[in-house]
This record gives C-alpha cells, sequence and structure tokens, in this order.
C-alpha cells in the first residue's frame, strides 16, 4: 500500500496542543493528526447522512399526512 503524506501548516498555538497531545498519548504527531482527521471525516459524514434522513422524514410526514386528510 502507498501511503500518501500531506504537509499541513498550522498556526503556532495549534500545533503546540497537537505536539502536547500526541505526547500525552504516547503517539507519533503524525499518528495523531492522522486519527483527528478520520474522527472529523466520520463526523462531517454522520451530519451528511442525517441531513438525508431528515429530509427523507420530512418528506414521509408531507406524504402521510396529505393521505390522511378529510
Amino acid at each position: 500500500m502507498n501511503n500518501q503524506r500531506t504537509l499541513v501548516l498550522l498556526e503556532s498555538p495549534v500545533r503546540d496542543l497537537i505536539k502536547q497531545m500526541a505526547k500525552e498519548r504516547g503517539i507519533s504527531i503524525s499518528s495523531l493528526c492522522r486519527d483527528l482527521i478520520c474522527e472529523g471525516l466520520e463526523i462531517f459524514e454522520d451530519r451528511y447522512f442525517d441531513k438525508i434522513a431528515e429530509a427523507r422524514e420530512d418528506a414521509f410526514l408531507l406524504i402521510h399526512h396529505s393521505l390522511h386528510q378529510p
């Protein structure tokens, strides 16, 4: 498997926090960044699917409501 390296520029406070978090967890900075990015993508994906589910629910309720109108 070919792993892609990505360069990310961080502001000093963010960089310092990342360093501290990695040290506390006993992992490398790159491993921590990878984990944080993956977690962020999961959150993004969850929000995306929540919006789809909400739209489907709204459509279902609209149809259900109109079918039961006298």
